[in-house]
């Protein structure tokens, strides 16, 4: 539709512009975004946006509302960026195979073991994911300090 074409411009001209701010910037909250773009068509291009800022950029946190379809999306840029240590995925609904996704990507020895912190305040994983996560967060050689949830 019309509309979707709409939302992926929108999404590429959010990520040029963050892009352009990025290297001043340690952190960035784009998590009241969804009013703005269907965050189905955000979640691709924060993915690429994350791992284009590798090496020179101050950026260390990013905290944004994903639609559950791009959760992988977002981890795989932030595999790439390893300055990146902290990040929020925030106001989803979370069925467990995204929290599978998580638990692969953010264990010890995994493609973002290097994050600190993960926040998924606001977003729903229900028990088997909290213990899935809670699980694996506290193995031996995980980097996290920090996993919030509610």
């Amino acid at each position: 539709s019309d509309n979707e074409g709409l939302d992926a411009a929108f999404a590429q001209a959010l990520v040029y512009g963050l892009g352009q701010a990025a290297s001043k910037l340690e952190k960035i909250d784009i998590s009241n975004l969804p009013g703005l773009v269907p965050r189905a068509a955000w979640g691709p291009e924060l993915g690429r946006f994350i791992a284009s800022q590798q090496g020179g950029s101050s950026l260390s946190s990013i905290r944004a509302s994903v639609h559950p379809s791009s959760v992988m999306d977002v981890l795989q840029g932030v595999s790439r960026n390893l300055g990146l240590t902290s990040l929020g995925l925030t106001h989803a609904r979370f069925h467990e195979g995204v929290v599978q996704q998580l638990v692969h990507m953010v264990g010890s020895g995994k493609p973002c073991a290097h994050l600190r912190e993960l926040d998924l305040t606001y977003s729903y994983i229900g028990d088997t994911g909290a213990a899935l996560l809670a699980e694996v967060l506290r193995g031996p050689g995980t980097g996290a300090t920090a996993a919030r949830a509610s």
